[in-house]
């Protein structure tokens, strides 16, 4: 039945009542299901065309990922269908600890050697003596970044600040599991991978 929002479909099935929704069933949507559904949290995920509509049809004539396999499997599948997994920079240290650990609990599981399985995360960092300067500069940029998937403050994920606050940082991400870490400046590229390669990578662990 059609209704008078054009493009909606009124449905001949059931009401009921629940307390999540996740909207949109492109790659973020689908994690965010994944992690729900792996906590029995009941929910409906709701999309308005075919599983990945937007990047299937609605942004570009074809589709390619120039990423390897291991860097862009969904939760849930990495274990068994990869040979890594790789953290975004858009997720916070302590969102990856938590994902380290459901990939080292599945490894142990399927009786996988995490050996041949690698992890890695991309950190989004600006090495600067002024902190609040670093961190607002690095809100700001992540803000362009983002604010088209609807994220705002994001300066959270990123690691800012004096190269000590930066080592530190990093150090987290190394330790919660990373094998390689991928340096991801969003501006002035050259001078802080320079710096990156003078004043962090060496004090690393």
């Amino acid at each position: 039945m059609k209704t008078g929002v054009p493009g909606a479909v009124l449905l001949n099935m059931a009401v009921y009542d629940v307390e999540t929704v996740v909207v949109g069933a492109g790659h973020a949507g689908l994690a965010a299901s994944w992690a729900l559904a792996d906590r029995g949290v009941e929910h409906v995920v709701l999309e308005e065309g075919r599983i990945g509509q937007t990047w299937r049809t609605d942004r570009w004539d074809s589709f390619r990922l120039n990423t390897t396999r291991w860097m862009s499997r969904l939760p849930g599948h990495a274990v068994a269908d990869a040979d890594g997994f790789f953290g975004a920079g858009s997720q916070t240290t302590a969102a990856f600890v938590d994902q380290v650990a459901t990939v080292r609990e599945e490894l142990a599981a399927t009786g996988r050697d995490p050996s041949g399985f690698r992890i890695a995360k991309r950190v989004y960092v600006t090495i600067d003596d002024d902190a609040a300067r670093a961190r607002t500069r690095m809100g700001e940029a992540l803000d362009r970044v983002y604010r088209n998937f609807g994220l705002r403050d994001m300066a959270v994920v990123s690691v800012t600040g004096p190269a000590s606050a930066v080592v530190a940082g990093v150090q987290e991400v190394i330790d919660a599991g990373a094998e390689l870490v991928m340096f991801n400046p969003l501006f002035d590229d050259l001078e802080q991978m320079e710096r990156v390669a003078a004043e962090v990578i060496p004090a690393l662990r």
